[in-house]
C-alpha cells in the first residue's frame, strides 16, 4: 500500500512537470523563458567610447514609451531591458508572448530638433525607410539600405527631453554636435546563415 502511494505521487509530480507553461517550471523567470520562444532573441547593449570597464554599467536599447506602445528607441541602463531579434531582415522587439513591435528607421533629415538624419523608433506598423536590411555581423548590429550601410556605427544623441536617442547615418562623417558614436551588440549565440 505504501509503495503504491509513493508511485502515485511520483506519477502526479511528473505529469505536472510535463505540462508546458509560458513561464517555465519552478523557479524559472518569465523574462528568460520568452527568449526560448524566439531563438536568437536577446538584449541589445550599447558600447561606446570612454567606457571604464572597472566601473562599467551596461546601457541597453530600450524605449521611452510604456511597454507595448510605439515610441522612440534610446540607450540607458535598465533592470529589465526588452528582447530584440531579426526575422526576414527586419528587427523586432518582443514585449510578451502576444505582442511584438517593429523597429523602424525614420528619415528625420528635414525635421527640426533632430541632430542626425535617421532615427530609430518602434511601432506596430511598418513606417519610415522601406527595403532596409537588418543584420548581425558577429555581435554587432548593422543596417543596410541598398548599397549603403551604417557599418554598425550608431549615434547616441541627446533629444529635446535630455534622453539619449539612437540615430544613424548611411554616409560616413563626424558625429554631429551633441552626439557620440556607439555600437549596438547582442551577445547571444546564434546560428549564422551562410
Amino acid at each position: 500500500m505504501f509503495w503504491s502511494q509513493i508511485i502515485y505521487v511520483l506519477v502526479l509530480i511528473s505529469a505536472v512537470a510535463c505540462v508546458p507553461s509560458w513561464d517555465g517550471f519552478i523557479g524559472a523567470r518569465p523574462q528568460a523563458s520568452i527568449g526560448n520562444l524566439v531563438p536568437g532573441a536577446s538584449f541589445i547593449e550599447s558600447l561606446g567610447s570612454g567606457i571604464s570597464f572597472e566601473r562599467y554599467k551596461p546601457k541597453y536599447l530600450v524605449t521611452d514609451a510604456p511597454k507595448g506602445v510605439a515610441g522612440s528607441l534610446l540607450v540607458q541602463d535598465h533592470t529589465a531591458p526588452p528582447l530584440f531579434y531579426i526575422n526576414n531582415q527586419q528587427l523586432w522587439q518582443l514585449n510578451n508572448q502576444t505582442s511584438i513591435l517593429r523597429v523602424n528607421v525614420m528619415n528625420v533629415t528635414d525635421v527640426p530638433g533632430h541632430p542626425a538624419p535617421l532615427k530609430l523608433e518602434i511601432s506596430d506598423e511598418e513606417d519610415g525607410l522601406q527595403y532596409g536590411v537588418w543584420r548581425w555581423r558577429g555581435t554587432k548590429l548593422h543596417y543596410d539600405l541598398g548599397k549603403l550601410s551604417n557599418d554598425g556605427v550608431w549615434l547616441k544623441c541627446q533629444t529635446k527631453g535630455g534622453k539619449p536617442g539612437i540615430y544613424t547615418s548611411l554616409i560616413p562623417g563626424p558625429a554631429p554636435e551633441g552626439c557620440s558614436f556607439t555600437t549596438l551588440h547582442s551577445f547571444v549565440n546564434r546560428i549564422e546563415k551562410p
